[in-house]
Parts: structure tokens; C-alpha cells; sequence
């Protein structure tokens, strides 16, 4: 017979589950890509914590829209799921509460003031893969002090690192490619060329 804890547990782990495959409620779902995918954005959920799932009505959820969760002070925690390629313009712009992100596999694009203002944050994550960082997407992250550039990023545009006056900047390339705006780091922040990821 199952005790009532193990049950109750049961319950949790159905409903855990049930949230990540549904994300968080009140979520707005567009089309996208000739209607094969979707973007999202916040629309009328009030949730602090918040989960995106990788699918919406059997399709997968492909980019954050543009200004999509911008001015949303009250979230704390974003879940970005697999999947994902592309992060619009302002989407988290002055998330202010929101203390960390990880940006997963798969994200090659990260659009102009994606996270500008984001005063609370205190660690990024960037994935492998990742090409374009645009105009701002990182300026006026005044909590954060270290982000590490993988290796894959080739456009780098104006101003990335704008108004983070607590930053180091690990690079795992030598030195900047050509596609790198040669105002990307405005503040002359401290690089770190050539930068080896401990395992």
C-alpha cells in the first residue's frame, strides 16, 4: 500500500513535470517561421519564477520576442528551454530582480539590449555556438563581474559592456575578429585574451 508522504510525492513529481512541459501560465505564444515555431513573451502571467517551455501545441518554441519581458521587475528566475535560437531586441531589458541566466545550447543570437539594465544580475551563462551579441545587449549590468565569450562569437556590436563598471571579460579567442565593433567594450573594461575554461 503507498503511504501518503510517497503519494504526496508522486504528486509533486507529476506536477513538476506538467509545469515544465506547459510553462509557466498566461505566456503568449506567436508564430513564427512560416508558423512551424514560436516566440514568446510574457502576456498576462503574474509568475515570478519563470518557466518556457520547448514546445507550445506540439511545435517548438524558437526565439524570445522582441521587448518580450521588458520592465518585468518582479521575476526572479527565467528557464530558457532547448531549442531555443534566438533571444529579440529588449527582451529582458530592466529585468531588474532577475539575479542570473542561462542561455542554453543552441542560442546564436542575442538581440540589441536583450539584457540592458539588468541591474541585478550576477552571472551569465553563454553557450558554445553562440554568434552574434548585439548593439548593448549586456550595458548597465552594474552587479556583474565576470563573463566568459566563447570562442564561436564573430559579431560583437557597439556598446555591449556599456555601464558595467564590476566587469571582467574572459574571451576564449586571442583577440577580436573582424566582425567585432571596435567600440564593443566603450569602457575599456579588463580582457582576458585566450581565456581556458577549467573541466
Amino acid at each position: 500500500m503507498i503511504s501518503k508522504r510517497l503519494l504526496l510525492i508522486m504528486c509533486l513529481l507529476i506536477l513538476t513535470v506538467h509545469i515544465v512541459a506547459e510553462g509557466s501560465p498566461g505566456l503568449r505564444f506567436h508564430f513564427v517561421d512560416n508558423q512551424t515555431a514560436f516566440q514568446v513573451s510574457r502576456g498576462s502571467t503574474t509568475d515570478t519564477h519563470i518557466i518556457i517551455p520547448p514546445t507550445h501545441n506540439g511545435l517548438p518554441v524558437r526565439r524570445i520576442e522582441s521587448s518580450g519581458f521588458v520592465d518585468f521587475h518582479e521575476m526572479t528566475y527565467v528557464s530558457l528551454p532547448d531549442g531555443l535560437v534566438s533571444i529579440g531586441n529588449r527582451s529582458f531589458r530592466f529585468c531588474t530582480g532577475l539575479t542570473s541566466i542561462n542561455i542554453p545550447d543552441g542560442v546564436t543570437s542575442i538581440g540589441i539590449a536583450a539584457f540592458d539594465g539588468c541591474t541585478g544580475l550576477t552571472s551569465v551563462t553563454l553557450p558554445d555556438g553562440l554568434i552574434t551579441i548585439s548593439n548593448f545587449a549586456f550595458s548597465g549590468c552594474t552587479s556583474l563581474t565576470s563573463i566568459v565569450i566563447p570562442r564561436s562569437v564573430i559579431r560583437m556590436g557597439t556598446g555591449v559592456f556599456a555601464n558595467c563598471p564590476n566587469l571582467t571579460i574572459y574571451v576564449e579567442a586571442e583577440g577580436p575578429s573582424q566582425g567585432w565593433d571596435f567600440t564593443w567594450n566603450p569602457d575599456d573594461l579588463p580582457v582576458v585574451w585566450g581565456h581556458v575554461i577549467d573541466n
